[in-house]
């Protein structure tokens, strides 16, 4: 950026001043205000002084300092008046007071974040919900937050993965009361729907190659564990299947379910060589969970 500041210069108001009308051009706002500040010290009367250096201070957003040099110029000059520093004053009022109003917001909005994260973090103690890191960067592209409604139950976001396809749905917000299946239903058809005899707004995933992926189907599995056992052997690595019924609290409060931000969801169709491949290598290492009414 260029900075005309020269050193060797007759140390006259005049020229601190045309020099500050100069850097307001260029607008280096800094070097405005201190050649004006030097002006002052040699012609403590002209309002140029004052108005341009007040000019610098609304280049930086500085308004409140800018509305003082005005204050101090009005002071200083003749009459207690002029034209230009109180033109300068009416424009430069309003964004102050607007600049305050927003700095209160701001700082509402950071009071209310900062009671809502205590909230959210007591709910999670309370229920010993483990919440960990993600477990992967590609996780970062979605946005959702654990919230508390004024009734005192959670709303999570959810993440379902279909790793057969690489294909994934994101649900922004969901309860801790709501089945985890139901969520599905409003995704995946069931043999009715697509026989003409049940929904017709409700069609196969554009993925789905080999019409899988119906409701009958579909099965659900959580990876405990996920974060702390993530890089361990295969050995070591547990999952939960989830049935039918059973609910996102159920799930998240598992003894063993780490969250990694928000749940996450492993689906698959069942009798596919995809599915059949997953029960081979995780043999034994399944446990299972139902609804509450259901027996295991």
């Amino acid at each position: 950026m260029l900075r005309i500041r020269e050193y060797d210069i007759i140390p006259h108001s005049y020229r601190y001043s045309n020099r500050a009308l100069v850097n307001l051009k260029l607008k280096n706002y800094r070097w405005v205000i201190a050649d004006c500040q030097d002006a002052v010290k040699l012609d403590p009367a002209n309002p140029k002084n004052y108005y341009r250096a007040a000019k610098g201070c609304e280049g930086l957003r500085r308004y409140k300092r800018g509305l003082q040099i005005i204050a101090q110029g009005e002071a200083a000059v003749e009459g207690g008046h002029h034209d230009s520093l109180s033109k300068l004053r009416a424009r430069l009022e309003p964004k102050r007071a607007e600049q305050v109003r927003r700095k209160k917001l701001d700082k509402q909005k950071l009071k209310q974040e900062k009671k809502r994260v205590e909230m959210v973090n007591m709910a999670l103690r309370v229920r010993k919900i483990q919440r960990t890191p993600i477990l992967f960067e590609a996780m970062r592209q979605y946005e959702g937050e654990p919230t508390l409604d004024a009734q005192g139950v959670m709303h999570w976001p959810l993440l379902f993965l279909y790793e057969e396809y690489g294909q994934s749905d994101f649900v922004k917000e969901t309860t801790e009361q709501d089945m985890i299946h139901a969520h599905l239903e409003e995704m995946f058809p069931c043999e009715d729907d697509l026989k003409g005899r049940g929904r017709s707004n409700v069609q196969l995933a554009s993925w789905d190659k080999e019409r899988a992926y119906t409701l009958e189907r579909i099965v659900v599995y959580v990876r405990l564990r996920c974060t702390t056992r993530r890089d361990r052997e295969d050995k070591e690595q547990r999952w939960l299947r989830v049935h039918v019924g059973t609910t996102l609290l159920q799930v998240i409060t598992h003894e063993d379910c780490e969250v990694p931000g928000f749940p996450v969801f492993w689906v698959m169709a069942a009798d596919t060589e995809h599915h059949r491949k997953f029960l081979k290598k995780w043999n034994g290492q399944i446990e299972e969970i139902y609804a509450p009414s259901s027996s295991s």
